[in-house]
């Protein structure tokens, strides 16, 4: 999904670019989440001991050490890669980097709510790194918006889902209450809605857009409630409305 999003910002921006430098742009967004995502595994492997013990460190598929290794390796070839484009994707990849870094061991994971806006942050960084590889990150905006703010509620509704295994961090539920952050994502996934035909009247995607996204802003709505009547595995539903979206900017791009 990374890669689309980098991918999508270049389709959205008009101009060319060589398929190698493409190419590297969307290794490079890839790699820089696969390195936050493995060094977030590496990190919160007590955690998800009781929370996710599936995954691969809790059920014994991989060492610690071992997932450490593997994400520096996949931060570092992110970096490259993304020098490889131009030089201002190599700054957005650079920034990319420190931010998942000061959210792992600086200590925005323990700081609520700024931890949270640093990952939703580093999301609609995906789009402007499209942009960014095409020369111009300007016609990304509005895409890298929306995805800021519903992933900024994602990322909510995901910390009062993990609460209870929660046991080394005081995320922003623990510090305001669960019902004050329901409340929050709530109200975050109805300004996603409603800022859902941005693309479409700065005219960076087609009409066909608004038509795509139209499923989204439903199960959006659908969260809404599920969240305001403390239902479980919201954080699902939010994934497939974002994926949506994705092929919504898709069809928007190429029409």
């Amino acid at each position: 999904m990374s890669g689309f999003g980098v991918g999508l910002g270049m389709l959205a921006t008009p101009g060319e670019i060589a398929p190698l430098s493409a190419c590297c742009a969307i290794g490079c967004g890839m790699l820089i989440t696969a390195g936050g995502n493995t060094l977030n595994d590496y990190y919160d492997a007590d955690i998800d001991l009781v929370n996710h013990p599936q995954r691969p460190i809790p059920s014994g598929r991989i060492r610690r050490w071992t997932a450490k290794m593997l994400a520096v390796g996949e931060l570092l070839a992110g970096l490259i890669l993304g020098r490889i484009v131009n030089e201002a994707c190599g700054w957005v990849a650079l920034l990319a980097v420190a931010a998942l870094v000061a959210y792992e061991r600086g200590g925005l994971k323990n700081a609520g709510l700024p931890g949270n806006v640093a990952i939703s942050l580093l999301t609609g960084l995906l789009f402007l790194a499209g942009g960014t590889a095409m020369g111009n990150p300007w016609p990304t905006a509005s895409l890298a918006l929306l995805a800021f703010v519903a992933s900024l509620g994602r990322e909510i509704a995901k910390d009062i889902e993990d609460i209870r295994g929660d046991t080394t961090r005081r995320t922003w539920p623990m510090r305001v209450g669960v019902r004050p952050a329901r409340l929050a994502a709530s109200f975050l996934f109805a300004v996603a809605a409603l800022l859902s035909p941005l693309p479409y009247l700065l005219r960076t995607l087609s009409i066909w857009y608004l038509y795509v996204v139209m499923p989204a802003n439903v199960v959006f709505i659908w969260i809404i409630f599920a969240l305001l009547r403390s239902k479980e595995g919201i954080s699902r539903w939010t994934k497939g409305a974002m994926l949506i979206v994705l092929v919504a900017f898709l069809v928007g791009a190429l029409t």
